[in-house]
């Protein structure tokens, strides 16, 4: 049996599971405990898109402007939705401004960050950016008149019937990077991350996600989403990856999917801190 240190390992592939105790305080983990997802969120945040785009609330070709307006400092015109998922819209990765404090919105996290110079590359080339997914929170809230997670809710846990993913306090203790416990501050971040990094979820979720995620969106939407980023096509199969930390946890996920789009294997890895420090 192999140790993963202060998580639990995952593996299902031919009926094959794994389960590991944490080691920082001999907790016993398992496919219900809840685990911070990081910027694995972010794999929640474009199926959400677009689910959207496919129920006429949005168009992933639309430019940013037409639901956050120009500022003296940013010109959204100049950017479309699918730029900001694919990581190609010139933003900046983060702002070091922001007020780490309980936010209850996408929008809220904005404010506090929309007026600084968000674009310092050159769009279309690849700058992995958070803010980007903040805001696209923000689109998110503006089409759906609801907030983040409530959109969350409604359009991906809810039919999935996901029910031990959310935004808020764990059932499991977790730790920051030096393996104590969180501050307050630790964990007020998951609310600042939103869109781009604030879930968590657990095994059982993640394996039902994998298995049924899918089957939310139309045949319209999987081809775009085979043009985004967290796809990689290969000759006889399509895998979805991604990765995520914050303070609190780290993470990995991989799902293999058939050229049909059924899932033929997943691995999952969960930690209960992170394993370096934020900035």
């Amino acid at each position: 049996m192999k140790i993963i240190n202060k998580g639990v390992k995952y593996i299902e592939y031919k009926n094959k599971i794994l389960y590991i105790v944490n080691n920082i305080d001999q907790d016993k983990l398992n496919e219900y405990s809840e685990f911070m997802l990081g910027s694995i969120t972010k794999v929640f945040t474009i199926y959400l898109i677009l689910i959207l785009h496919q129920n006429n609330l949005l168009d992933v070709n639309d430019k940013v402007s037409k639901y956050i307006e120009n500022n003296k400092n940013n010109k959204f015109n100049k950017i479309t939705i699918l730029d900001i998922v694919n990581h190609k819209s010139g933003m900046k990765q983060m702002s070091n401004k922001i007020e780490i404090k309980k936010y209850n919105t996408a929008k809220e996290v904005c404010q506090s960050f929309i007026n600084e110079k968000l674009f310092t590359l050159k769009k279309g080339i690849d700058n992995y950016s958070d803010i980007g997914y903040i805001i696209l929170g923000k689109i998110i809230e503006e089409v759906t008149n609801m907030s983040y997670i409530e959109a969350y809710q409604e359009f991906i846990l809810r039919p999935l019937k996901m029910k031990n993913s959310n935004i808020g306090k764990t059932n499991i203790k977790l730790y920051k990077f030096n393996k104590k416990k969180l501050s307050n501050k630790d964990f007020l971040e998951r609310y600042l991350a939103s869109t781009a990094g604030g879930l968590y979820s657990c095994v059982k979720d993640m394996l039902v996600f994998g298995k049924k995620g899918i089957s939310l969106l139309n045949d319209k939407s999987i081809k775009i989403l085979k043009k985004i980023y967290i796809i990689k096509e290969k000759s006889d199969k399509y895998i979805l990856w991604h990765n995520g930390g914050i303070s609190g946890g780290k993470s990995d996920l991989s799902i293999y999917y058939d050229k049909k789009w059924v899932m033929t294997e997943i691995k999952i890895n969960f930690n209960t801190n992170n394993f370096y420090k934020l900035k």
